[in-house]
């Protein structure tokens, strides 16, 4: 079903496509106290030391908090907007999508750093609360002056294209460098062939996941709960895979065709009070995950 055409997916690849490196840091605002570890280990008779007391320096801190939590959300929707490349968390996006995705790259990066700038603010103010917060455990010398804290902020991103086969770094003629190339030949190819399972998985967790929430017990009539963002996020995939199907292949193609064929225009409020409609779609849906056998 996902078989890899090398020649084909070299050019394609390497044409329709570019890597992007997404690059966050964050304070977490958090310190071991050393002196709070060994005091549990004293009152509870430890031989060694068992574990650390990890302290939350601006304990409360909602600012900080929602720095943290922002970084984690743009991780997780720059996994959802491209396919893996390698280990070292390099992702493949196309250049049919490059432009709007850029955009919203840097929207997310404004906002990333507004939310930095607002903590960096009140991180004075932030830091005179702990003390009252933490009581006993406040520690001045703790404490990085807010040039060293806003230091330790950034949110970056690089783009470039694509490493083609013949790249200057393999391309050389001499038998020790020709099994460098052999060597690299098939990690390029594994870096598609991963890239392309995870599409195919990603097609199988929605419509296995939205045929779940289509389930009738035939028992007690107890039906799975339907979610309208599981239906939309279906139809978005069936969207998106029109460009991210890098290597052509025609089976995904396929499946992406029949999925949007199942559910376009599927009434979400008709599923819930039409079991026969329901049962039709859950059928539709069953099937073409029985042919899903990657």
């Amino acid at each position: 079903m996902n078989a890899t055409n090398t020649n084909t997916n070299d050019i394609t690849i390497s044409s329709s496509a570019v890597l992007v490196d997404l690059h966050i840091r964050t304070w977490t605002g958090r310190k071991m106290d050393k002196k709070v570890s060994a005091e549990i280990d004293a009152d509870k008779h430890t031989q060694v030391r068992a574990g650390n007391y990890n302290k939350a320096l601006l304990a409360g801190s909602i600012e900080l908090d929602s720095i943290i939590k922002y970084s984690a959300s743009v991780r997780t929707w720059l996994t959802q907007q491209t396919l893996p490349w390698n280990d070292a968390g390099t992702r493949l996006i196309p250049t049919a999508r490059l432009f709007d995705f850029q955009a919203e790259l840097g929207l997310r990066e404004q906002e990333f750093n507004r939310l930095v700038n607002e903590f960096l603010d009140k991180y004075n103010t932030l830091v005179q609360a702990a003390q009252f917060r933490l009581g006993a455990l406040f520690d001045a010398d703790e404490y990085p002056d807010v040039e060293t804290v806003a230091a330790r902020f950034s949110m970056y991103y690089v783009f470039s294209p694509v490493p083609e086969v013949g790249d200057f770094r393999v391309d050389i003629g001499n038998e020790g460098l020709a099994e460098l190339k052999k060597q690299y030949e098939a990690s390029r190819n594994k870096y598609v062939q991963d890239a392309m399972n995870e599409l195919w998985q990603r097609v199988r967790d929605v419509t296995e996941r939205f045929s779940n929430q289509l389930r009738i017990d035939k028992n007690t009539g107890e039906k799975g709960r339907l979610y309208q963002a599981t239906l939309d996020g279906a139809l978005e995939l069936c969207e998106m895979l029109k460009t991210m199907n890098l290597t052509g292949d025609a089976e995904l193609e396929r499946v992406r065709k029949d999925l949007f064929m199942t559910l376009n225009g599927v009434d979400l409020k008709e599923l819930k009070r039409d079991d026969i409609v329901r049962a039709d779609v859950k059928t539709e849906l069953d099937a073409l995950i029985s042919k899903l056998t990657f």
